[in-house]
């Protein structure tokens, strides 16, 4: 019988110097949280509950992080990626990665130069092609 799998510390985004624990599926981020208030509108409301972020120690230890209910760990890395400036190239990106960064900006209230980044490269997926075909084309 195997019991429910523990947290792990992503490897890049669990940052010594963050202030606040943050918990997407099993993954746990540490962050400083003026990263996440800059871009989005969602995260600015959660620290202007009161001047010292959310309530009850919540986001404080690993044990009691923030709970980003419903968002999976991948999307909230691209967007770390993107925040952080080393967002993947146009072709490492699948249309579902685009569409659920899309949802994430809307729902969590990014900025429009995310809502931009991600539009243009949906735009660019249809010119993104794999290298295999790349390889056929020039032996045609």
């Amino acid at each position: 019988m195997t019991g429910a799998q523990e947290p792990v510390h992503h490897p890049e985004f669990y940052l010594p110097y963050g202030d606040y624990i943050f918990q997407a599926e099993q993954t746990l981020y540490k962050l400083y949280h003026p990263i996440l208030v800059d871009e989005s509108d969602f995260f600015a409301h959660i620290f202007d509950i009161s001047s010292h972020g959310p309530g009850t120690g919540e986001g404080k230890d690993d044990d009691n992080p923030i709970r980003l209910v419903d968002m999976s760990a991948d999307v909230f890395n691209m967007f770390l990626q993107f925040k952080f400036g080393h967002p993947h190239a146009c072709e490492e990106y699948t249309n579902k990665d685009l569409k659920n960064f899309l949802e994430f900006a809307w729902k969590y209230q990014c900025s429009k130069f995310t809502h931009d980044y991600i539009i243009s490269h949906i735009k660019q997926q249809q010119y993104c092609f794999h290298p295999s075909l790349q390889a056929f084309h020039n032996f045609s």
